[in-house]
């Protein structure tokens, strides 16, 4: 049978790491708001139902895999394992929200773009995220409004009309309520953000001639009906 291990995390600092291969999952440092999504394949803001200590709570998990496992079967090994060591029992449904479009402010964008979509190449979309910066290397604009939404914790369509992949480096001051993105610091040591530098919002407009405008959308929730925070032995 496969072997896993499940303990919390109680150190205050260390990068948060994620890593598959053909033989298992290292898991180290994760917030279960970050894993449940990753694991399921879903977004951070499509989970609710989910109690306080989601957000604080950190955990190591190493799980062995028979040998040649593809990604897809570690994942629902993944499943199964919050199943059966945090009880997790879950439904879906349907509901209304309040997201959001990013479209091009009257200046924008002010950023080249650096390929169409069907130039031959190598380059696949990078993104680099930490608290109050984001980066992209040769990411198109969905990409980066998926990497909007981990920060707004809210839908993001992409309505710019952009056609083409680009860089992006993108410097804010975040507010109390910005989530953390699994605990890990900014990438590449990034300093910490400036305190009287821009909103997110204004970043977005300053930096790069985007902007943001309120939008009604369904979206498909991932409901926590029972998730136990002391994982059981095995």
């Amino acid at each position: 049978s496969d072997l896993a291990s499940v303990k919390r995390n109680n150190s205050t600092e260390g990068r948060s790491e994620f890593q598959m291969n053909p033989d298992g999952v290292t898991i180290t440092n994760y917030r279960l708001r970050f894993l449940i999504p990753n694991i399921y394949k879903i977004a951070v803001y499509q989970i609710a139902g989910a109690q306080q200590w989601l957000d604080s709570n950190k955990y190591d998990i190493l799980a062995r895999a028979p040998k040649g496992s593809s990604d897809d079967q570690l994942r629902l090994m993944l499943q199964q394992l919050l199943v059966d060591r945090f009880g997790l029992k879950f439904h879906r449904e349907a509901r209304d929200v309040t997201g959001y479009a990013v479209v091009l402010a009257k200046d924008g964008p002010k950023f080249m773009i650096e390929k169409k979509p069907d130039q031959p190449g190598n380059d696949d979309g990078r993104v680099g995220a930490g608290r109050g910066m984001a980066r992209g290397h040769m990411v198109s604009s969905a990409v980066f409004a998926q990497v909007l939404s981990i920060y707004l914790e809210r839908p993001v369509l992409d309505q710019t009309g952009i056609d083409g992949l680009f860089n992006f480096e993108l410097r804010w001051t975040p507010d109390e309520t910005e989530p953390q993105l699994g605990g890990a610091p900014s990438p590449g040591g990034a300093p910490s953000p400036d305190p009287a530098g821009p909103s997110l919002l204004a970043a977005l407009q300053e930096r790069l001639g985007l902007k943001l405008v309120k939008q009604r959308s369904q979206i498909d929730m991932f409901v926590i009906d029972h998730l136990q925070e002391t994982p059981t032995e095995n």
